[in-house]
């Protein structure tokens, strides 16, 4: 049978993301979610974790929102006079790989230090198609053993450093696609052997309308996510659900 990994991205963000997650992990079929580690409400999304620890948790490695996890000083190309996060993609893409490398290395760390057992790598605002991200994401992912979110047109880097994803990520149900025929539809027509679809479930709070324009979408991803049990949607769509698994991808 075909696998599935529900993730739901921006774990840590707020509070209503983190208990959002949740709820889509007990009563859904959210089966992984990815940290936002330099984030305030991180420690709350930690104990959370730890309290249900059948929720595979990765790293959504984050080098465009909130202060870096590394002294700012120590990673100049990342951040502004502030030293927080540009925040420009542009920006990015020209940083150096060393101070890449370094944000990641203590974004992981941060990551185990709360009691975490990292499954894998994914990034916030996509930032790992960029080239040079991608370049320490995958070297930093082989040395650690850990698989990473699929960039569709980097598929060959992958299996050179050995590094293991899935044969297929599922990105469109989000805003107006956040419904059940969608959902469906996009599982039904993928035929990959293994299968990430992305989602970003929470409950609207106070602080989640202050930072973000992505706010009512969430609780009806969520609602969506709560729709199915995960014995029922294997049944009714052929999918084993599983949380990200070097072992059981390979």
């Amino acid at each position: 049978m075909r696998k599935l990994i529900v993730n739901a991205d921006d774990f840590g963000l707020t509070r209503g993301i983190n208990k959002g997650i949740i709820q889509g992990y007990r009563l859904g079929v959210i089966t992984s979610a990815t940290a936002l580690v330099n984030m305030l409400h991180w420690q709350h999304a930690a104990e959370l974790a730890e309290r249900f620890p059948g929720l595979g948790v990765g790293l959504h490695f984050n080098l465009t929102s909130g202060p870096p996890v590394t002294k700012p000083e120590q990673v100049p190309s990342l951040v502004d006079q502030e030293g927080l996060f540009k925040g420009d993609l542009q920006d990015l893409a020209a940083a150096d790989a060393a101070d890449i490398a370094r944000e990641l290395y203590n974004q992981y760390n941060r990551l185990l230090y709360s009691g975490v057992k990292p499954t894998h790598i994914d990034s916030h605002e996509d930032i790992h198609n960029l080239d040079n991200v991608l370049a320490v994401v995958l070297n930093f992912a082989a040395q650690h053993d850990l698989p990473v979110r699929l960039v569709p047109q980097a598929r060959g880097r992958y299996s050179h450093l050995g590094t293991v994803t899935t044969a297929a990520l599922i990105d469109d149900f989000q805003e107006r696609g956040a419904n059940k025929p969608n959902f469906e539809r996009l599982l039904q027509s993928c035929r990959a052997n293994s299968v990430e679809l992305r989602c970003h479930p929470g409950m609207v709070d106070s602080e989640l309308e202050n930072i973000s324009s992505y706010t009512w979408q969430r609780e009806r991803e969520l609602a969506v996510i709560c729709a199915y049990s995960k014995e029922n949607l294997a049944r009714e769509l052929g999918f084993t659900l599983i949380p990200f698994s070097r072992k059981q991808l390979a």
